[in-house]
């Protein structure tokens, strides 16, 4: 394993973007592709069809895919990882912290009565901290 600080081997070809939901892995994995000149396939994308279901076609596609001289794609699915980490000569983790996001927000009820403290959907949060107060 090689520290921040040691060059690499060779310039990487085949790159994997591994970590939890939310993190930005297709985010990191198109600027990857970007700098190593190579495709970025998300792999997302080939796994669901029509109304988010899975694709048939998945493991197929995602087998072509490792064919490729020059590829990043993210590390995800059970039934993947192994065909993905067999050609990756690079996996990429990203470990960071979750960002933290409110549960609850304090905001009016009605116009004319005092704060409550009341939960609210997450998608609701920033509208709700963002709306002026009356």
């Amino acid at each position: 394993m090689h520290s921040h600080s040691d060059p690499l081997p060779h310039p990487p070809k085949r790159v994997l973007v591994a970590g939890v939901s939310g993190v930005g892995k297709a985010t990191l994995a198109g600027r990857i592709a970007a700098v190593t000149g190579g495709s970025h396939t998300e792999i997302d994308a080939l796994f669901h069809g029509p109304a988010w279901t899975p694709r048939p076609e998945f493991l197929a596609d995602v087998r072509s895919l490792v064919l490729a001289d020059s590829w990043t794609t993210e590390w995800q699915y059970d039934a993947a990882r192994p065909l993905l980490a067999e050609s990756a000569d690079m996996l990429v983790w990203l470990d960071l912290p979750p960002a933290p996001a409110p549960s609850s927000v304090n905001c009016l009820v009605e116009p004319d009565q005092t704060p409550a403290t009341r939960t609210i959907p997450r998608s609701a949060a920033s509208f709700a901290m963002s709306r002026p107060a009356r």
